[in-house]
């Protein structure tokens, strides 16, 4: 676990923190400012399955990588992924504050989600796995999140079969496809 202030921190992949697979809990809690991954997670990259739980709790401002602005988490996450707190500024080609993989457990986003970018999809989380069968869960005041092709706030590229739960206040959020939710396949869940 890491607790503090963490700003202007850079690597290619994992501007503060990156892990092989996760079994256990990683936790991040406090302030994490203009942080930046040339590849993989502005502030956590997890290139592993996500089989326990990744909590991400405080500020995140100005976070930037190519894929995941804030977090980019794995190639499945069976466990639970949670991030909470105020989200502004955060930017990547995919996924402007989360990217994961496939979604078999629970992916939890709650708080405020505010000027978010991705380039392509996903302005706040896009979900770039096989499968969305776990529980997905956006709650809070997301404000004029933009992705340029695909789901200004969510976007999953593959079938969703699992609960999927928007709630709070979504306003000038935008995109090509979908300005809130979109997905490129089946969409079966609740």
């Amino acid at each position: 676990s890491l607790t503090g202030d963490f700003s202007g921190n850079s690597a290619e992949y994992g501007g503060v923190l990156r892990s092989a697979s996760v079994t256990g809990d990683v936790s991040l809690t406090g302030n994490f400012t203009n942080n930046n991954a040339t590849s993989f997670g502005g502030v956590l990259y997890s290139n592993g399955d996500v089989v326990g739980n990744v909590s991400l709790v405080g500020n995140f401002t100005g976070n930037t990588a190519r894929n995941g602005g804030v977090a980019n988490v794995g190639n499945a996450v069976s466990g639970s992924v949670s991030l909470t707190g105020d989200f502004s500024g955060n930017s990547a080609q995919w996924g402007g504050v989360l990217r994961t993989g496939s979604v078999n457990g629970d992916v939890i986003l709650t708080g405020n989600f505010t000027n978010n970018t991705a380039t392509n999809n996903g302005g706040v989380f896009l979900a770039e796995g096989s499968e969305v069968s776990g529980n997905v869960s956006l709650t809070g005041n997301f404000t004029r999140n933009t992705a340029k092709t695909n789901g200004g706030v969510f976007h999953a590229f593959s079938p969703v079969s699992g609960n999927v739960g928007l709630t709070g206040d979504f306003s000038g959020n935008a995109a090509d496809r979908g300005g809130v939710l979109s997905t490129f396949s089946e969409f079966s869940g609740n």
